[in-house]
């Protein structure tokens, strides 16, 4: 199995992979593993996912458990709409409703990775497919065969490109 991209879906997918014992290699375009950007919001969907592949302990230590949404008026602040979020999230969907940063929640899931799995400066140029195996041409050479490929390179996704026509 092939994975492409090692961001937060891409490291997700690769430890519940390896929970279940299902030999993969994550391919990530990058040379470090390493995120940008901002804040991101867990529903308790996601944090139950997080959870079950042992982050719970982590999470509540670098995460925020927001009181609730306030939805308010631009022009002077009032609040418009209230949906309490602690401990009803919890109460409800059996899991929190949490806040994180990026990197943080990124840099706890490679921490758990098998490195062995992964291979860094690894960018896609073309992903070709069989009705027994997908081919995953690299650029710069070579490639990478596989009986599943999954795509989790976001927004920019080179599998995609050529997927959606």
């Amino acid at each position: 199995m092939r994975v492409i991209g090692c961001g937060i879906g891409g490291a997700v997918t690769s430890l519940g992979l390896s929970r279940a014992g299902i030999s993969h290699v994550v391919l990530e375009q990058a040379g470090e593993l390493a995120e940008v950007g901002a804040g991101l919001q867990m529903s308790p969907n996601a944090t139950r996912v997080l959870q079950n592949l042992g982050l719970g302990d982590d999470l509540a230590r670098f995460c925020v458990e927001p009181a609730a949404h306030y939805f308010t008026e631009s022009c002077n602040g009032e609040v418009l709409m209230k949906t309490p979020l602690m401990p009803k999230a919890q109460e409800i969907f059996g899991a929190p409703y949490y806040h994180a940063h990026r990197a943080d929640l990124l840099a706890e899931l490679v921490n758990r990775m098998d490195p062995k799995c992964v291979r860094l400066n690894t960018a896609v140029e073309s992903v070709e497919q069989t009705s027994d195996t997908v081919t995953v041409r690299l650029k710069g050479g070579g490639a990478e065969t596989g009986d599943v490929l999954i795509g989790a390179d976001g927004i920019q996704s080179r599998g995609r490109e050529q997927w959606d026509t």
